[in-house]
């Protein structure tokens, strides 16, 4: 993980209930070799394309509409009427509230393979959340029409959109017990944890953690102020249990953060 300092305040706000799903996936080609037989192939990544067909999955290439975006480049804004359903196709992402006052919560991580957006809202509804390009990414989206009609001809679909939805709402339960019940050491090992294991490179020091992020992103995740983010990632680092090499986190004692996330 590349940690560097950029300031801005925070504040923690609940999320909706978006969607988020895994895509079981290693590579997937450029944009300019993207064609329907490439996008057929990472499509099927998608766990909730699981039970469609070729001709189905074919259907779902003639309204996915691609786009690239730079880093640090908007995606989403919260202004914007939510009319699109959004497949992460590269890259990373983070998904945010931010208030009035430039004060910022991060919601969410989202990488290749994820989905956000929401499909069964009037047409007024607004997604009420800044999604921005921590890297390049390439990003699909479905307009809402669209997507509402795939799941009229595809009831599967709409069982495994109802898994997500689930799953998603037991991870908002469990995030907002860790912010109420956990200081700021125990969450932040706890994010250590987690983006250990999505986004791990083996190094001979140990394992690190293959993310961008600034120190007050890292705050962001955790519900908390920079400073303080910044004194815990030092005791860490004076406990032996990280080491930061090249702006990037290592963590060498896992089972002391485990410890302590308990």
């Amino acid at each position: 993980m590349q940690v560097y300092s950029e300031p801005t305040k925070l504040t923690l706000i609940l999320p909706d209930a978006d969607l988020k799903v895994n895509m079981k996936m290693n590579s997937l080609p450029d944009h300019a070799d993207f064609n329907v037989d490439s996008s057929l192939w990472y499509l099927k990544k998608f766990n909730i394309f699981d039970n469609f067909s070729r001709d189905e999955l074919e259907s779902v290439t003639s309204i996915l509409h691609l786009n690239e975006y730079k880093k640090r480049e908007p995606i989403v804004l919260p202004s914007e009427p939510q009319q699109r359903i959004y497949f992460v196709i590269k890259g990373r992402a983070k998904l945010s509230r931010v208030q009035e006052d430039g004060k910022e919560a991060i919601l969410e991580i989202l990488g290749p393979g994820e989905v956000f957006g929401h499909i069964a809202f009037p047409k007024e509804h607004y997604f009420n959340a800044l999604v921005v390009a921590l890297e390049k990414c390439m990003v699909g989206h479905i307009h809402k029409k669209d997507f509402n009609a795939l799941l009229a001809k595809k009831p599967d679909l709409c069982l495994e959109v109802n898994k997500v939805v689930g799953a998603r709402l037991i991870k908002i339960e469990n995030r907002l017990t860790e912010l109420l019940f956990q200081d700021v050491p125990s969450r932040l090992a706890r994010l250590l944890i987690r983006l250990s294991d999505e986004y791990p490179h083996e190094m001979a020091c140990g394992l690190r953690i293959d993310m961008i992020l600034t120190q007050q992103e890292l705050a962001n995740l955790i519900g908390a102020s920079r400073e303080m983010a910044s004194i815990t990632l030092n005791r860490f680092k004076q406990s032996g249990w990280i080491d930061i090499h090249s702006h990037h986190i290592c963590v060498h004692d896992m089972q002391a953060l485990t410890e302590l996330a308990k």
